[in-house]
């Protein structure tokens, strides 16, 4: 039976996956879904896969946990010349304790969701 990080439960859901980071640039692997800066000093860089390695529909969330990003900038950045939303990379700052939340279409990644 697969180990299922989706649960379903009273009407609710909740997904069981988090990466806390601290304070590094991270490179985004098949297995997360939430990426949570617990700790920043600086600004860092989070390297997504490749699109058509992530697959359609793989949903990616990468959150300020700190309030630090509005002095140090998270940048993400697809890889090699895919864009998100057509732009080479995004940056989640300015905004304490924000997020984007990226989908992925297979072959390109789009923000869904923002602070």
């Amino acid at each position: 039976s697969p180990a299922s990080k989706l649960h379903v439960q009273n009407g609710g859901i909740s997904i069981s996956s988090r990466t806390a980071v601290n304070d590094m640039n991270y490179t985004v692997t098949g297995n997360d879904f939430y990426i949570g800066y617990a700790a920043l000093s600086a600004s860092r860089t989070v390297n997504l896969p490749a699109a058509a390695t992530a697959g359609l529909g793989k949903i990616y969330i990468i959150k300020d946990e700190t309030a630090n990003a509005v002095g140090y900038l998270i940048t993400i950045d697809p890889s090699g010349s895919e864009t998100i939303d057509g732009a080479t990379t995004i940056t989640l700052g300015g905004v304490a304790y924000g997020f984007r939340m990226i989908f992925c279409t297979g072959s390109a990644w789009f923000v869904i969701g923002r602070d």
